[in-house]
């Protein structure tokens, strides 16, 4: 048997021949997007619709510079966002070739010249390990990475907070406060340089000078019994002279000179040259500065070199100056507070050289030894200092009466070179995972005019060398977990460079978790964005992730979980998501993790598109007939729809009929509703989108499958017979196809709705062409033999003939149903009964339906004696004629009826017929002679 269709059908496009639609719409409406035809007594199963939204405006946002990710390196912000972002501010990140990265823990290899293991090789190069330094022949040099011993302070003085150290004749004369700002004379503590005994205190004459001219000291250099120092927030250098008795020592203050609108740093006097140099920094230009100035008037100043701007000393707290000519040392006392960090209170010293007309610097190293004002120089090539702050989180306890000293960089003793070139091979640096970029801090030493020091770095054993300088950042072809250094001292026979040491700064392990955000202040207005799409290029090794997060929130950090604020994790680059703008900020943040210390993820190129004017509750409508016989009434419902909720549809939906949806999904109801059960024919839907904003809303491509059910096709009746007892049966033929899910037909049946329902007789069709009994409570018809069934193309199709008795009583309108039931499932399926739109009457009353008087003797014969005609004696007349019932040709069964021919009112006893074949009659009557 082969059923009328094979399998489920899958509609792809509509009459059209097309499978998509786009509308854009101007505010809310509707669209259709195209016709379906589905044939009747289908049953959809399935239905699948793939929409997008998309906005009819939409702007961008890029991060594509360093600024943009609030600058390079791993300060605080210091950039400017990329509008229309206004404001930004960032943590323990790192920005480098307009990438962000966590920022890393720096591992510092700092390679002094005070061991020989840190040399391989150096040619006929001298090693100097008490000065720490190398060169091209011994000299009166002391390194300045060279630590001396730390001179311990007798615990009898009191210590807070302390300021700078100045060595006058023996003594150390320590500064010491009572707060931190400094905004005090200090008082003088006395300790014997040699022992660190504690001597007293030394006493301060104002004589006349103002407190802001001698409050907050961070420098001092000493000229025989005179002291100048260095106060930073009021502009002014001011001179001391320093008295001792026997018994006591005084400080009185002579007078001080203004550097108004600047700063004043630092202040030195070179012990070679005798010059005095003042440090100050410029708040307008954001630059230090070394000034050359007459000695016997400080204000004069004679020349002036820029010793750095933001990007190589990045804080304004300039606090101790050394200058051993050609060399400088300078110290950045960093007291800035950084947000989400605090305060460090940290000192770094820059080191630097004048070369030519220009300062050169040489490097950078942090000082382990905490925080200090001032750097004074000290007898023996040294540079004292304390450390500041009075808080164990700055100085540790075990820094507190402690001197640190440090070498000055002085060559005191210059003598005659052994040789002009040699090259120094530095031992191997191991390094605990493989890298391959490296930042050199420092290349550190004396340089005279006409020498130098050239530094190559090598990553490969030795292979190939890369030359570098001070502050350069290499990155090598390949990542290695070694490192080699090699420098090349060039002098001449008079003079040679000092190498005194070389700082390389690399990084193998990362903070655990870093953040940038921006923002823009936007009010309590409103905002016409609904979605966000937000890309980004990203690396994430192993245990590493990367968080972003915008929206429109009350708070300007767009903290995750904030409300407003939408997150895209690290594979969600690239999604779209909704956005119900709230917030008086408008805000961007981005979060990077790490639980593996050895990985970082980067994240750069990120790019936010606002979206405005994105579809909202977005539906499907499907449009169609519920009743085929009222053509006029087609109904279009809405079948799906997004709720408000959900707010603006940007990007790709899957809808199906079973997606869930706090809104509407009516899809298969709205499809079957408009396909009949039964009949034949094809229905016409309408699909349609609609949306309630404006925006552009598509339909990619859908769906929609159903199977062909069993179903009543069809009934033909005899319309135009009477239902009556007579000789011919009745046939009526009815048609059922059986459905996708079936393999045959169970049976069948065909009902005469009569009127009376009690008395329907039901005639039954089974499987095997077999037709039991009628049930038939009445005895109104006679099921026929004859009756018969067939199957072609899973359509079957049964001719039920039956004969009408004599019991079935006159009425009209009667109607024939029918039924099947097929082999599906486990009971078979049963669809809509079928009713048939034409009836028939029943009608048992007949009469005559024709006659004639046959004269078929003698030499005239008529075929049909006229009335009133005469007629020869003797001969035979024969009255021929049928009887049928009321209106129809039909005959009454044999003997149904009796005719007699009565002459002057007798009835003779042979003129009558009784038999009645087929309704008919025959009788002879004799005339007389």
């Amino acid at each position: 048997m082969v059923p009328f269709a094979s399998g489920a059908t899958t509609e792809t496009q509509f009459q059209s021949g097309n499978s998509s639609y786009t509308q854009t719409f101007m505010g809310s409406g509707n669209g259709t997007a195209g016709d379906l035809s589905i044939p009747f007594g289908a049953e959809v199963t399935a239905a699948e619709f793939k929409l997008r939204g998309d906005a009819s405006r939409t702007s961008y946002t890029n991060f594509t510079t360093n600024a943009h990710f609030g600058g390079p390196g791993d300060g605080t912000w210091s950039g400017s966002p990329p509008s229309p972002f206004t404001s930004g501010s960032r943590q323990n990140v790192d920005v480098t070739n307009r990438e962000m990265s966590l920022k890393g823990n720096p591992s510092l290899a700092d390679i002094d010249m005070g061991r020989t293991q840190q040399i391989q090789s150096k040619g006929s190069a001298v090693q100097n390990t008490t000065g720490q330094f190398v060169a091209n022949g011994d000299q009166g040099y002391t390194g300045l990475t060279k630590d001396f011993p730390i001179r311990s302070v007798s615990t009898t003085a009191g210590w807070n907070y302390i300021g700078v150290v100045v060595q006058i004749g023996d003594e150390y004369h320590v500064m010491r406060y009572t707060s931190s700002g400094m905004y005090q004379a200090p008082t003088i503590l006395r300790v014997n340089a040699t022992t660190g005994a504690y001597l007293g205190t030394a006493s301060v004459n104002t004589n006349g000078c103002s407190t802001s001219q001698y409050y907050r000291m961070v420098d001092a250099t000493v000229d025989g019994s005179t002291v100048y120092t260095a106060h930073d927030s009021y502009y002014y250098l001011t001179k001391w002279t320093v008295t001792s008795t026997s018994t006591s020592m005084q400080w009185k203050c002579d007078r001080a000179y203004s550097f108004s609108p600047n700063y004043v740093t630092g202040v030195d006097i070179d012990d070679a040259t005798g010059k005095m140099w003042v440090s100050t920094y410029s708040s307008s230009a954001q630059t230090h500065y070394l000034n050359e100035v007459d000695k016997t008037s400080p204000t004069s100043v004679n020349g002036t070199w820029t010793l750095g701007g933001s990007s190589t000393i990045p804080t304004r707290y300039g606090a101790g100056l050394i200058v051993n000519y050609p060399t400088i040392i300078y110290n950045e006392y960093d007291q800035s507070y950084k947000s989400g960090v605090g305060y460090n209170y940290d000192s770094y010293h820059h080191y630097l050289r004048f070369g030519g007309n220009f300062i050169e610097h040489m490097g950078v190293l942090p000082i382990s030894e905490g925080g200090h004002y001032g750097l004074v120089e000290a007898d023996g090539g040294k540079v004292s200092f304390a450390c500041a702050y009075y808080s164990t989180a700055y100085c540790p306890t075990s820094s507190r009466h402690k001197i640190y000293s440090h070498g000055d960089g002085a060559l005191y003793d210059a003598r005659t070179p052994t040789s002009t070139s040699n090259m120094i091979t530095g031992s191997a640096i191991s390094i605990s995972k493989p890298i391959s970029q490296f930042e050199v801090t420092s290349i550190i030493g004396y340089i005279p005019s006409g020498t130098s020091i050239e530094v190559d770095l090598s990553n490969d054993g030795g292979a190939t060398w890369r030359n570098v300088n001070s502050g350069q950042t290499v990155n090598f072809a390949s990542a290695s977990t070694s490192l080699l250094w090699r420098a090349t001292l060039n002098g001449t026979t008079t003079a040679t460079p000092i190498l005194d040491g070389i700082g390389v700064q690399y990084t193998t392990s990362y903070v655990s978790s870093s953040y940038m955000y921006v923002n823009q202040y936007i009010g309590s207005g409103s905002t016409t964005t609904v979605a966000a799409t937000i890309t980004w290029d990203a690396t994430t090794p192993s245990g590493t992730s990367v968080r972003v997060n915008y929206g429109y929130a009350s708070s300007s950090t767009c903290n995750t979980g904030t409300s407003g604020v939408l997150s895209w994790t690290t594979s969600q680059s690239g999604q779209t998501k909704s956005l119900s703008p709230t917030g008086y900020y408008m805000c961007l943040r981005v979060e990077l993790s790490s639980s593996n210390s050895q990985n970082t993820p980067t994240i750069s190129n990120i790019s936010v598109a606002q979206h405005a004017d994105a579809p909202e509750e977005s539906g499907i409508e499907i449009g169609g007939l519920l009743n085929p016989d009222r053509p006029t009434e087609w109904t279009t419902p809405t079948c799906w729809k997004q709720p408000a909720s959900d707010g603006a549809l940007m990007g790709p939906i899957t809808v199906t009929h079973v997606t869930s949806s706090a809104g509407v999904n009516n899809l298969l109801k709205c499809l079957n509703d408009r396909i009949p059960d039964t009949g034949a024919g094809i229905a016409n839907l309408s699909i349609g989108l609609v949306s309630a904003s404006s925006g552009v809303l598509s339909l990619e491509s859908f769906s929609i499958t159903y199977t062909v059910n069993t179903i009543n096709l069809d009934i033909q009746i005899p319309a135009g017979e009477v239902l009556h007892e007579r000789l011919l049966p009745y046939e009526i033929v009815t048609r059922h196809i059986i459905g996708e899910d079936a393999t045959s037909m169970s049976e069948a049946t065909l009902t005469l709705q009569t009127n009376s329902i009690a008395k329907n007789p039901i005639l039954t069709w089974q499987n095997g062409d077999v037709f039991p009994s009628p049930n038939d409570p009445e005895d109104y018809i006679e099921l026929d033999a004859s009756s018969w069934s067939a199957e072609n193309n899973g359509i079957l199709e049964i001719h039920w003939i039956f004969h009408v008795t004599a019991e079935f009583p006159d009425q009209t309108g009667v109607r024939f149903k029918t039924g099947c039931l097929d082999n599906s499932g486990s009971s078979g399926y049963s669809p809509l009964d079928l009713l048939s739109d034409e009836t028939m009457d029943v009608n048992r009353s007949f009469g005559l339906g024709w006659l004639k008087v046959r004269d078929n003797d003698g030499r005239l014969t008529m075929d049909d004696v006229p009335d009133n005609s005469w007629v020869a004696a003797g001969e035979t007349l024969y009255f021929q004629g049928a009887m049928w019932f009321q209106n129809t040709e039909d005959a009454p069964k044999d003997s149904a009826f009796d005719v007699r021919i009565s002459r002057n009112g007798w009835v003779e006893s042979t003129a009558r017929d009784t038999t009645n074949n087929n309704g008919t009659f025959f009788i002879g009557i004799d005339l007389p002679e």
